[in-house]
């Protein structure tokens, strides 16, 4: 004869539990199928993002740098500039890429990302090249070409 279940016994059947585990796995594999790509977007236009801040960034310094520089002599990723003070002329310095990358930027160099500079002199217009570029696929995440002109008027030589 069944038993008839009294008024505190209450609470769900195993049948229930294994139903409802079922139907939570069925959406958790349809979340994750869902989830996956857009994370996986989401993370890729985080590094361009980065990246892009960088290389601007990264002109804008050198801009600062080199605008009222004179003597200005690029050689691949470095430049060497004579730098201009309203109490005169300052000693020689160089600025390269390597050095911008560490000082402005040093979690670029943290996920892994290459940093190059390059540098073109034509009169007294600089172009300044810079790229942020991930090494496993030589991919080029945000790249930047800008012209500075060079307001000293000796820095044409």
């Amino acid at each position: 004869m069944p038993r008839k279940r009294s008024a505190r016994c209450r609470g769900f059947t195993l049948i229930e539990l294994m139903v409802s585990l079922a139907i939570t796995g069925i959406v958790g594999i349809f979340l994750a199928g869902f989830l996956g790509p857009q994370l996986r977007i989401y993370n890729t236009l985080a590094r361009e993002n980065s990246a892009k801040s960088a290389c601007v960034g990264t002109f804008n310094a050198i801009q600062q740098k080199v605008e009222y520089a004179r003597d200005l002599t690029p050689s691949g990723d470095t430049l060497s500039y004579t730098p201009v003070f309203k109490s005169g002329e300052g000693a020689v310095q160089q600025l390269s890429g390597e050095q911008l990358a560490n000082e402005l930027f040093p979690n670029i160099r943290q996920n892994g990302e290459e940093f190059l500079v390059g540098f073109q002199l034509s009169g007294s217009v600089l172009q300044v090249t810079v790229t942020v570029q991930d090494p496993a696929s030589g991919e080029a995440l945000y790249s930047l070409t800008q012209h500075i002109r060079c307001l000293n008027e000796e820095s044409a030589g």
